[in-house]
């Protein structure tokens, strides 16, 4: 019977995920995913000054949005390259 790992979050999930695909679907979804995710954050600042009350809600839903964009830029294309590593790593022990 295996050993279940406790959840260790969700980048390691990422990363346990991509050592499992082939090389090049890793460096095809950093890329894919860097483009995507940097869309997002690059999007223009929305002005509350401008805007009804009503919409005030829906300028903080996407600046937070934005926010998280702007990490995940990052994080998730680093995630698809740590993977492609490791992926490497365990095609040179076999």
């Amino acid at each position: 019977m295996t050993r279940r790992r406790k959840n260790d979050g969700m980048f390691s999930a990422l990363v346990d995920l991509a050592s499992i695909l082939p090389w090049w679907v890793n460096l095809i979804l950093a890329l894919v995913s860097y483009i995507i995710l940097h869309n997002i954050a690059a999007a223009p600042q929305i002005n509350p000054g401008s805007m009804p009350p009503g919409q005030i809600g829906a300028a903080a839903a996407g600046e937070f949005k934005r926010a998280i964009a702007l990490a995940a830029q990052y994080i998730i294309p680093f995630g698809f390259l740590l993977g492609t590593f490791i992926s490497f790593l365990r095609k040179d022990k076999k």
